[in-house]
């Protein structure tokens, strides 16, 4: 990555930041790179407490910095690409990583806040959280023999009920402007990894055609996806080629008749055995040729990808 003291790194990034606020942006940074356990900003407040107070920043001026509409975040993040540069390319391209997550908040006057279903709460959890629901988009990097994510922009999600219908976005529209917003920073060709509740049609129509041209969608596919053969064949008859060929059988259906490769992949830091197939098939989501991955487990479960690339 970019070879950089720290220092030099905090003040590069906080240029565009008045002067009076960037000893409450320096600490934040700090604390929250080697502060407490928990990470959170009353404790980084706790930390520099004494230094805050001998500059003349209360707590108050401490936590109205944080609710501060006028920041230049976009600027700090262009100067921290920038840095980079290339050095976040993978393969030439770029590898967008994007995805939702919900925190709970223990106030009932924070504002933001709403109840959340929670798809992903353990057995004898509550279905539902009270709190925030951010949209996310990262920079994916391998680092260390690992893929390291570089978080660059997140959207607030609200529910249709707490806001004005006029202002309202779904997961889908935020996640659409924020890579198009990231786009504008690079040249290159960019692939987006996702689950599949944002690798569909809706995200692909949300970025545009200007968009599309250069965005590949990496995503797992849902076992009930129908896909079709590629057609080749010439009916001679006028008009348009058909598109799609015949209709290819369930996934579970299809695993048992096709050919398994074994290979040693690198599978969470390190190199593992790896079974799978793949075929090449139309997608009528994404309206195009597709490569599907299906890969196998020791207890016959299939984990199916899908890659528009």
């Amino acid at each position: 990555m970019v070879d950089v003291k720290f220092k030099d790194l905090i003040d590069t990034i906080s240029e565009g930041i008045p002067k009076y606020r960037k000893a409450i942006f320096k600490a934040l940074i700090i604390g929250m790179i080697v502060g407490e356990s928990n990470k959170c900003i009353s404790g980084i407040f706790r930390m520099f407490e004494l230094l805050m107070f001998s500059m003349g920043i209360s707590r108050r001026c401490f936590y109205g910095f944080l609710q501060s509409g006028k920041l230049p975040l976009d600027k700090v993040w262009n100067k921290l690409l920038g840095m980079f540069g290339e050095s976040l390319m993978t393969a030439g391209r770029l590898i967008f990583v994007v995805d939702d997550t919900t925190y709970g908040k223990t106030g009932r006057k924070i504002a933001g806040c709403d109840s959340h279903y929670d798809h992903a709460s353990k057995i004898n959890s509550s279905k539902y959280i009270h709190g925030h629901c951010r949209v996310l988009i990262g920079v994916l990097a391998f680092i260390h023999n690992r893929w390291a994510c570089l978080p660059i922009s997140n959207g607030l999600y609200r529910l249709k009920k707490s806001v004005d219908k006029a202002q309202f976005k779904t997961k889908i529209e935020i996640a659409g402007k924020l890579i198009r917003q990231a786009s504008e920073r690079f040249s290159c060709n960019i692939l987006i990894a996702t689950d599949s509740w944002f690798g569909n049609k809706s995200l692909l129509k949300e970025l545009g055609k200007e968009l599309v041209e250069r965005i590949n969608i990496l995503t797992r596919l849902r076992k009930d996806t129908r896909l079709y053969d590629v057609c080749v064949e010439n009916s001679g008859k006028r008009g348009r080629k058909r598109k799609y060929g015949k209709k290819l059988p369930k996934l579970s259906e299809l695993a048992e008749t096709l050919e398994r490769i074994k290979d040693n992949l690198l599978i969470y830091g390190r190199k593992r055995e790896c079974e799978y197939s793949e075929f090449i098939a139309m997608h009528r989501g994404f309206m195009r040729q597709v490569k599907v991955v299906l890969i196998y487990n020791r207890n016959g479960y299939i984990f199916p990808i899908v890659s528009t690339d």
